[in-house]
């Protein structure tokens, strides 16, 4: 795997934003890729609703999740542009929600890239 960084997510967000903060200010969120289009976001904490897909912005190089409910949140997730190829191809994200070393859930859902790039 390219790029496994744990990352503690940030609670904080604005009134008039629609991004929700995460369950908890120390949940902590994983990306994973590979060379074939595979990605994996790993998370320790549920989230508050369902997971709709996930974004990558490869200009501000972020990752975004975003709910059924069309709420977003920022896991604090960078992935530098060299790196951004993998995403780009992506065309699913397996979330994991991961307790002791092991899944106890997850979901596929779309993942939606600033640019993509046909296999």
């Amino acid at each position: 795997m390219d790029n496994k960084k744990k990352h503690t997510a940030s609670s904080s967000v604005e009134a008039e934003s629609s991004a929700f903060p995460l369950p908890e200010s120390d949940m902590r969120v994983d990306i994973l890729y590979n060379r074939e289009g595979g990605v994996w976001v790993l998370h320790d904490q549920p989230m508050p609703d369902a997971l709709k897909w996930v974004e990558y912005d490869a200009a501000s190089e972020t990752v975004t999740l975003v709910t059924q409910g069309g709420r977003i949140a920022d896991p604090g997730l960078k992935i530098p542009s060299e790196k951004s190829f993998y995403l780009e191809r992506a065309m699913e994200v397996t979330a994991l929600l991961m307790k002791d070393g092991f899944v106890t859930d997850f979901a596929i859902v779309p993942m939606v890239a600033s640019k993509m790039i046909v296999n």
